[in-house]
Formats: C-alpha cells, structure tokens, sequence
C-alpha cells in the first residue's frame, strides 16, 4: 500500500469514526440519518403534482402563496421538468411569520396558540439560495403579506398552491389568485381540515370563498382544498 492509500485509508476511517459518534447525539441524528421533511404526505404531494401537470397545456405561470423554506418549491419543480420546461412560478411569502393583523384577526377568533412562533425563521436570502442550489432560475422570490399583495401584479396563472394557514391572508389569497387564474386552471388550498383547530381559518375561508363563487367543496387527502375555474363554453359549437 502507498503513502497516498494508507493516508487515504486513515482519513476514510476518521470521517466514519467521527459520523459514528455524531449520530449517538440528538443533532447529529437529525442532521445525517434521513428523515421525510415534507409537510404534505407522499399521496398529498403527488395529488399536487398531478394537478400541476394536468395544467401545463394552459402555458399560464404558477404561483405558491406561503412558500416556507421552498421544500415543496423544488419538489413540484423536480416533477414539472420531468415533463418539459417548468413554467415561471411565483413565490410569495413574508419569509418572516405570520404578521400582527393576520394574529389579532386570529386572537378575535378566539385562537390562543402561538402563532408568533410559527414560521418566523424563515429567510427570503435563504429561500433564494435553495432556489440557485437546485438551478430554479424560473422562480420569482416576492417578500410581501399575502393578505396584502398586488395580485393584479401576476401574469395569468395556470396553477395556484395557497398556504398561508390563517384566515386573513387565506381569504385574500384565495380571492387574488382566482382572479388571476386561467379557464381550466386549478387552484390547490391547503389546511382545509376544521379538526386541525389551529390552522382551521383556511378551512373557513375555502368554504367561504367555494360558497361564493359556487363552487363545489372539494376537499382530497383529508386537507388540500381542489378549486378549478370552469373552461370558457365553445359558443360557437353550441349555435
């Protein structure tokens, strides 16, 4: 054996021996052993990403309202370049928790969980990093309330992933991205399940906006709430 091998040999069993001990403490298990990160089950995430692919024909862009970190970001992005170029897709979240009137509308619910807590580590520079790592240049990082936005801002849409949890940014959310939202095009809402007594606002406000536009309650996978805007009727096939 070589100076180079055993040299080699040495640094392989340092590295293994060093691996060994971290994995006997809490983080290290975290940071090493596989762990499933998503917050959708693996049959919510494919439902997501049929509807996805079901809708790239349109040529809309899409648009995830209440990004996170970006998991599901580069999932549905992975899936979508498997079927041809991925759109340009819209992520809109305030990288920075839910913010104080999103909480009080909330508090007047009468919600005492704490939701300042929740999501508040989140990073717009961070979620642009992830995005560069896994060569997503098609995606647009917007920092603003959901509640808030300028949806008129977005071209048309094809597909709309709404995760913003409360009642306030959902009830917004909801309204400005269906009228963004092409004929056929299909909207996705998570936190639809009223037993989650947390995040049960999203629950309220998809019944609430179905209610309005008179559309079914379409509820999949015990939480993702379907919308889809119905096609524009051939007018000329019916003369």
């Amino acid at each position: 054996m070589t100076l180079h091998q055993r040299m080699d040999s040495v640094k392989r069993s340092a590295i293994s021996d060093a691996t060994n001990l971290l994995v006997r403490t809490d983080y290290g298990r975290r940071i090493l052993l596989p762990q499933y990160r998503y917050m959708f089950s693996p049959e919510q995430l494919w439902s997501l990403c049929q509807a996805a692919e079901s809708v790239l024909p349109l040529g809309g862009a899409f648009a995830e309202i209440g990004a996170a970190d970006g998991r599901t970001t580069v999932y549905l992005h992975r899936h979508l370049e498997k079927k041809g170029e991925a759109p340009t897709y819209y992520c809109i979240d305030t990288f920075n928790g839910f913010t104080s009137e999103d909480i009080k509308v909330e508090r007047a619910r009468g919600k005492t969980d704490n939701y300042a807590e929740s999501f508040f580590n989140n990073s717009k520079k961070r979620f642009q990093r992830t995005m560069k790592m896994n060569g997503l240049d098609r995606t647009v990082v917007v920092q603003a309330d959901a509640a808030t936005f300028d949806y008129s801002s977005l071209p048309p849409l094809s597909f709309a992933l709404v995760d913003v949890d409360l009642l306030r940014p959902m009830r917004a959310a909801l309204a400005g991205c269906w009228d963004r939202l092409l004929p056929g095009g299909i909207l996705v809402v998570d936190d639809c399940d009223p037993s989650v007594n947390i995040w049960d606002g999203a629950h309220e406000a998809f019944v609430e906006f179905c209610e309005k536009q008179g559309l079914p309650i379409d509820i999949r996978h015990e939480k993702l709430g379907f919308a889809s805007r119905p096609l524009v009727p051939d007018v000329e096939k019916e003369v």
